[in-house]
């Protein structure tokens, strides 16, 4: 019975595969490069993630700026209340379509605060160099 098996596992001249050997290169070579891209891939979605946020800081300081000029008397930008803010997330609502004012996209919460007019990121990579 052993003798059996053992003569047909073994290759006859006309029979084509692959080894053992050259099947563990290749799984080899693809683990190597997919350690390679995974963390590529993980910082580009970081990157994105951040340009991201800071294009809709942009957006929203864009909703103040029409928030305040719809009554300009009454929204004076430059007299604030205690805590330096202007405009809260009710008031900008109606300034984005759906009513649904954009949200850090690395949080799962609404991590922007508005300052004296301008809007930023609770997120340490997602601060804006320039307004």
């Amino acid at each position: 019975m052993l003798m059996k098996m053992r003569s047909r596992m073994q290759r006859t001249a006309g029979q084509k595969g692959f080894t053992l050997v050259e099947l563990m290169v290749v799984v080899i070579i693809i683990g190597i490069l997919i350690a390679i891209a995974v963390p590529v891939y993980n910082s580009t979605q970081e990157k994105a993630r951040a340009a991201a946020c800071k294009a809709n800081q942009r957006t929203i300081d864009s909703a103040i700026v029409q928030w305040v000029m719809e009554e300009p008397e009454s929204r004076d930008i430059t007299h604030f209340d205690a805590t330096g803010s202007i405009a809260n997330e009710t008031d900008l609502q109606p300034f984005f379509s759906g009513n649904k004012v954009p949200t850090c996209p690395s949080g799962g919460t609404n991590n922007y605060s508005i300052t004296n007019g301008i809007c930023s990121c609770s997120v340490t990579d997602h601060k804006r160099t320039t307004t």
